[in-house]
């Protein structure tokens, strides 16, 4: 005889931790065997307060939906939107045709608006964090290794590259950062 659900009334045999497969899914994806789905959200602002919290950075940190790449998403009229973008225009309105919001915190999960601005393709592209896959000989933003013989700082205006060659990685660094702070400004990046 097959042995029965432990949820009081529940006569369906269990499957794993004393639960049906119904009571089994439930417990495992809210933590409560009871619960048949989390109560949803009257409107985008309700969803929004109760999916963010406040880290010790400062940044206001989406706990809800995340997309692959790590921005929240969150949906408002049936559309998934991206959370930062929402925050954003909740706050200054909408976002002009060809811009993007950008994290002046680099975390991409932050919708705190105070770490949030407005920036065309090209500088939020040039306002990174670290170093990107190209540059795994060093770790360094800019810097790499070329054919283990010298060493090049490399920092890219408006599809033309400026480079020169250094003794060592630490003057190549010093080099990039001056450049990148010279050229990009506030969208300089890190690393």
């Amino acid at each position: 005889m097959a042995i029965e659900c432990t949820v009081t009334e529940c006569e369906r045999p269990v499957i794993a931790r004393g639960y049906c497969t119904s009571h089994y899914a439930r417990w495992n994806r809210y933590g409560d065997p009871l619960v048949k789905r989390r109560d949803r959200y009257a409107t985008p602002e309700e969803s929004f307060a109760g999916r963010t919290q406040r880290a010790a950075s400062g940044c206001l940190e989406w706990h809800g939906s995340r997309y692959s790449n790590g921005y929240g998403q969150i949906s408002v009229k049936g559309r998934n939107v991206l959370a930062h973008r929402y925050a954003w225009e909740r706050s200054h309105g909408p976002i002009p045709e060809g811009m993007q919001i950008d994290h002046t915190c680099f975390n991409r999960a932050c919708v705190n608006v105070d770490h949030l601005r407005m920036a065309t393709r090209v500088q939020n592209g040039r306002n990174l964090q670290g170093a990107r896959r190209t540059n795994r000989s060093t770790g360094i933003r800019g810097v790499d290794v070329v054919r283990g013989k010298y060493i090049r700082g490399r920092v890219h205006v408006d599809g033309k590259e400026i480079s020169r060659n250094f003794p060592t990685v630490d003057a190549a660094a010093e080099w990039v950062r001056e450049r990148r702070a010279a050229l990009y400004g506030e969208f300089q990046g890190k690393g």
